[in-house]
């Protein structure tokens, strides 16, 4: 990990511990739910790398079954992100605000879901995000230790991991692996990292 980042969020990130969420973290659907032991563990494969379109094929580590697809907006549709799932139906959309680091995280049909304000840099990789779950209405505050320019980060809910992305390939960042512990909203998880990801492409440097 990078030698910017603190020690402290280099320990926090190597001793975080993904645990099953009880009760389970949906804000997306039920449907998106891991529920593979210990962590449902997710590819994620620049396709741009490849000569191919714009967008993040995100698979089933175990089994390479696509989960879901990250898609680039034209900049013509109003959205940064579209993230799809298996079969090609938008989930979600990805929308950069005037404001940097902030985006806003949308049904299909525009109806807001959360916002997402981020600092991504070589010294800092901090997140703030609240989200309310479906099923149970309850507030969530969600956050991110580590290096997310390594692609090196656990995000946390209420201060507890639930997910962990993790590089294979320091030098690069054209595939790595999100570890996402058992009961927790996958979709939600894909939608941080699809802001993280926006965030890289529309945030001054």
């Amino acid at each position: 990990m990078g030698n910017c980042v603190s020690v402290e969020d280099i320990q926090a990130y190597n001793t975080a511990v993904l645990l099953p969420a009880q009760p389970p973290l949906m804000v997306i659907g039920a449907d998106f739910l891991a529920t593979n032991e210990p962590v449902t563990t997710l590819y994620v494969l620049n396709n741009a790398y490849s000569w191919s379109d714009d967008f993040l094929t995100i698979k089933d580590r175990r089994t390479g079954v696509l989960v879901f697809q990250l898609k680039k907006g034209d900049g013509q549709h109003g959205f940064t992100k579209a993230v799809l799932d298996s079969t090609g139906q938008p989930v979600a959309l990805v929308e950069a605000t005037t404001r940097p680091g902030v985006h806003e995280v949308m049904r299909p049909g525009r109806t807001k879901l959360f916002t997402v304000k981020a600092i991504l840099t070589i010294f800092q990789s901090s997140l703030n995000c609240s989200v309310t779950d479906a099923a149970t209405g309850q507030t969530h505050a969600l956050g991110i230790v580590g290096d997310w320019t390594e692609r090196r980060i656990v995000i946390t809910c209420d201060g507890r991991p639930i997910a962990k992305v993790r590089n294979p390939d320091a030098i690069t960042n054209v595939e790595y692996y999100v570890d996402v512990a058992p009961g927790v909203d996958m979709a939600l998880i894909v939608l941080l990292v699809a802001a993280l990801e926006a965030h890289d492409e529309t945030t001054p440097t």
